[in-house]
């Protein structure tokens, strides 16, 4: 007998623990119970008058719909009137040389112009979302869509041809409700002919996005129960944004629509539907509105009456809610309040104990969870911080080794002198220049001319391979010079220009300059007449960049490293642009702020 008695309370303390039944037994008590009430009385005065506001409302916004559906038909099919009398189309697209498939320039032309004047095309009409063209003489696909314009195929796939021809036994410019990678189209076909000989003929399709409709209607019928279908030609019946599609259609084709429009009573189940239909006078689709009457009820005086039976049930409602919001949620919410207080005055050890299992219970898990990895951090901040003070010994050590070179570098220099060698001579005191620039005693920060020496001796340096075949200049403005900058980010850019564009040409141009924007940031950039880049390679690297990738063949590992060092100093307030045109050259800009900027004087401080 304990046992029993023991288990059922038990499973009584898991379901007065239970957030969902708590909130499906007030629904139940709040607005199922007195809403189906009223509804029975209210049903009975309303459904006359409803039945006629209804049809009359839905009845002018169809007749809407089908007027822009019509109009937006008639403009795309007004698009490929003027192709198929375009002379490009008519005349140029059955050339010989195009049927050749000859590689010359001219046919590189040619192939362009038809290119061109599809384009043109389809930008001409906002409604358009696709426009191909095949042409079976030179066995070639001219297409058109969102974000792939002005693409030609050669040689395409059988699905690609019979895609854009259309169904068997179609007629000229008869519009399909079609389906393609999950969205749904209004497409029409039709067939360009030549003007010389009109057997021949190309094959056009134009599609427009469905959507057009779709948003539209859900405009007129704001209502989520309100169902659009659309028939075909065919008599096959479409609800594209119906979760029960199927059933929908089955009830609605049931019933004849042979007159132009009109509307009927429907019977679904509980639920009175009313059906409207009206059929479009250029194209053979018929749109049908599907919506339940209750959802159109206009009798307001309904409302009206029964007005102080809705106030007294609000006054219960809130009542309810006021007291049940207090025992679940306020008062569990005062108690985290007063942890999290706790917490923010350095008490890390404090914890909630909640024994309910709701969704408040679970943030006060989370929370302790919270103040468990806080700890942790701090642990690991300060071991962190013991690393970096054994790492700081470790740098002094490799300032000895600096100095070392700097003196090996004066000694030859002074024996190139000695001999009089001054060609070895002017590259050791560039070269020893050059590290005691760059190395600059561990510091991160060098001034704006001493960035400009860096460069200066690292050009000079390559000119004694190159034969002094590369010409460079660097433009400072004025008052520029004194300023700090990370010292990082300058002769990498530099040596990318001369790898990857200046040698591969044995010699060129470098032009850099040094600038202030007019937020106060610097601007640096670099300029080559290199070999540049094409535009697969460049978004190559423009995408590795941005994700912090890995390059394949290591072209731009260089520019990811400074894309990191950037990120580490300034957080976001920097700007990383390339631009390169294949054989004439690469340009890369960078702009971040003079100094260590913001993020990196945030570490520093913590």
């Amino acid at each position: 007998m304990p046992l029993r008695t023991a288990q059922g309370h038990s499973r009584r303390h898991r379901y007065q623990h239970s957030l969902l039944i708590k909130t499906m037994a007030m629904l139940v008590l709040i607005f199922i119970i007195p809403i189906m009430l009223l509804y029975s009385l209210m049903m009975k005065d309303s459904r006359a008058r409803s039945l006629n506001d209804v049809s009359s409302h839905i009845s002018v916004s169809l007749q809407n719909l089908s007027d822009i559906m019509d109009e937006t038909l008639t403009s795309v099919k007004s698009v490929g009137y003027q192709l198929c009398a375009d002379a490009v189309l008519g005349d140029w697209s059955f050339s010989a040389q195009l049927a050749s498939q000859d590689s010359s320039y001219d046919a590189f032309m040619l192939r362009e112009q038809i290119s061109r004047t599809l384009y043109q095309y389809y930008l001409s009409n906002r409604y358009i979302h696709s426009l191909d063209v095949y042409n079976p003489f030179s066995n070639m696909v001219f297409s058109n869509r969102i974000g792939s314009t002005r693409q030609m195929f050669r040689d395409p796939e059988p699905s690609a041809i019979a895609r854009i021809a259309g169904p068997a036994g179609r007629e000229e410019y008869q519009w399909f409700l079609e389906e393609e990678d999950g969205q749904r189209y209004l497409a029409t076909y039709f067939s360009p002919y030549c003007f010389n000989n009109p057997s021949l003929k190309l094959y056009a399709r134009i599609s427009i996005c469905a959507d057009i409709l779709f948003g539209r209607f859900e405009q007129l019928f704001p209502e989520k129960q309100a169902v659009l279908l659309i028939r075909d030609a065919s008599g096959q019946l479409y609800a594209p944004f119906c979760e029960d599609a199927q059933s929908v259609c089955q009830t609605v084709s049931a019933y004849g629509m042979d007159q132009p429009s009109g509307w009927y009573e429907l019977q679904d189940g509980r639920d009175t539907y009313l059906t409207v239909y009206c059929r479009s006078g250029f194209s053979p689709f018929m749109t049908i509105v599907y919506a339940p009457i209750s959802n159109f009820n206009t009798a307001i005086t309904v409302f009206d009456t029964y007005f102080y039976y809705f106030v007294l049930c609000l006054i219960v409602i809130l009542v309810i809610i006021g007291v049940f919001l207090y025992v679940q949620v306020i008062r569990p919410t005062q108690i985290i309040s007063k942890k999290m207080r706790q917490a923010e005055q350095g008490d890390l050890s404090v914890r909630i104990r909640f024994r309910q299992r709701d969704e408040l219970g679970y943030v006060g898990h989370r929370f302790n969870v919270l103040l468990e990895k806080l700890q942790n951090l701090i642990q690991e901040n300060y071991e962190t911080k013991m690393l970096k003070n054994e790492f700081e010994l470790k740098f002094i050590q490799t300032q000895l080794k600096e100095h070392f070179i700097y003196n090996t570098l004066d000694s030859i220099h002074w024996i190139a002198n000695r001999h009089k060698v001054p060609q070895i001579s002017g590259i050791i005191f560039h070269l020893a220049h050059f590290f005691r620039l760059t190395l600059n005693h561990g510091e991160d920060m060098v001034t704006v001319r001493e960035a400009r020496e860096i460069l200066e001796c690292y050009l000079t340096l390559l000119n004694v391979r190159m034969d002094d075949s590369i010409h460079f200049e660097i433009r400072v403005d004025p008052g520029l010079e004194q300023e700090k900058v990370i010292k990082y980010v300058f002769q990498p850019i530099v040596e990318n220009a001369y790898h990857h564009g200046i040698r591969e040409r044995r010699g060129g141009r470098i032009l850099i300059s040094m600038s202030r924007c007019a937020d106060g940031r610097l601007r640096y950039q670099v300029e080559d007449d290199g070999v540049g880049m094409t535009p697969q390679r460049l978004e190559q690297i423009r995408y590795a960049i941005s994700h912090h990738g890995t390059d394949s063949d290591g072209d731009c590992f260089a520019l990811i490293n400074i894309d990191r060092q950037l990120r580490m100093y300034f957080g976001e307030n920097y700007t990383f642009e390339i631009d390169s045109q294949f054989s004439r050259g690469t340009r890369v800009t960078l702009i971040f702020p003079l100094g260590k900027g913001d993020a990196h004087a945030e570490n520093d401080h913590h």
